[in-house]
């Protein structure tokens, strides 16, 4: 009789253990699931989140080569024509040397350091 009760007690144990168990591994897939849903919905952002940076860095790289494309020619006349340019600003600035007013302001500002 006392083996027996004990045995019965060892066997219900081992169900229960076994139900909890069994409990334990469905949560466990319940959260395996959500996370994998998880997982899932993270790796679609980064995807969508990478064709946006490419859509965009291609975007500020074209608008980059048409603004150089457009303004070539403007560069092109300003550096064959670096020189005439530079003359012509030398040449304004000796004029302003050449003008009878800026006779006159020198005089007038030797007078005052005296």
């Amino acid at each position: 009789m006392f083996g027996n009760k004990n045995q019965n007690n060892s066997e219900k144990s081992f169900s229960e253990r076994e139900e909890y168990n069994t409990e334990l591994l469905e949560k466990i897939l319940e959260l395996e699931v959500e996370n994998n849903e998880i997982l899932e919905s993270l790796k679609k952002s980064e995807n969508r989140a990478n064709l946006f940076r490419i859509i965009y860095w291609s975007f500020v790289l074209s608008a980059l080569f048409g603004l150089f494309y457009y303004l070539k020619p403007i560069f092109d006349f300003i550096f064959q024509n670096f020189s005439i340019i530079k003359n012509n600003l030398y040449g304004i600035v000796s004029l302003s040397e050449k003008l009878p007013e800026t006779n006159n302001i020198k005089s007038i500002i030797e007078q005052i350091k005296q």
